[in-house]
């Protein structure tokens, strides 16, 4: 019961914090999430809880397999250190400040350029990013090689794109995993427990003959055996939801 508790309190922390446009607004759709899953620690937001997750990069940004994407900040003010400028392909600068913006890199080291036009690389036009934007306790993240998700290499650079591509939303899925897995354990010896006190109950003084009912299984082998229980438990299965479309 504790360990459930946890979790749930868990659960409930992950899911309270929010992503926010950078008027303020607070994103109702569920599928952005935080890049980084730690209480107190602001990020950027993702669409990390989707069918096909972006991949959420050090520098800010969200890799698509359509290209890159300004998308919300932790921060409803976008003040954190761990966001990029509230000014960041917003809508005077050729984005969109209500929702998220498609960015353009202009394959030039960490110039990118607001919209999918390509014309604001030339010249002084377009902006730069840091190779890391996030640091935790004030040390800059690792670099952590993203699985699933393959991002391409900037054509025409004199030197090797130094861009970490630090998948954080990493963050969100390996604790809830860990805490899962010690949810079916303790699950486990409980109902373990439960059926050896059930089986001693009902175990006349006779013996085993004697009963109405008697398990097949002995204690010692039920890692072996899933347990036998003289009911069917009812189907919970849920209709399916669809998602909402667009990115």
């Amino acid at each position: 019961m504790i360990l459930c508790t946890f979790v749930l309190t868990l659960l409930v922390t992950s899911n309270a914090t929010r992503c926010y446009t950078p008027d303020g607004y607070a994103v109702e759709d569920e599928r952005y999430m935080p890049c980084i899953a730690i209480d107190g620690v602001e990020s950027m937001c993702c669409r990390l809880n989707d069918t096909n997750p972006d991949t959420c990069l050090s520098n800010g940004l969200c890799w698509t397999q359509s290209g890159y994407w300004r998308d919300f900040c932790t921060n409803q003010t976008w003040t954190s250190p761990n966001c990029l400028a509230k000014s960041t392909c917003s809508t005077e600068e050729g984005g969109n400040s209500n929702w998220t913006s498609v960015v353009t890199s202009c394959g030039n080291g960490n110039k990118y350029c607001c919209g999918d036009d390509h014309s604001c690389c030339d010249g002084d036009g377009g902006f730069l990013l840091n190779d890391s934007l996030v640091t935790i306790g004030g040390v800059a993240t690792t670099t952590v090689t993203a699985t699933g998700s393959t991002i391409p290499t900037e054509e025409n650079s004199g030197s090797s794109d130094t861009s970490t591509k630090l998948a954080i939303g990493l963050g969100v899925g390996i604790p809830l995993t860990v805490l899962t897995g010690a949810m079916l354990s303790a699950g486990f010896l409980w109902g373990r427990r439960n059926a050896q006190k059930k089986t001693s109950e009902n175990t006349p003084p006779g013996g085993a003959d004697g009963m109405m009912m008697k398990s097949t299984i002995q204690p010692e082998n039920y890692q072996d055996h899933p347990l036998v229980y003289p009911y069917e438990a009812p189907d919970s299965s849920l209709p399916p939801s669809e998602l909402p479309s667009g990115k």
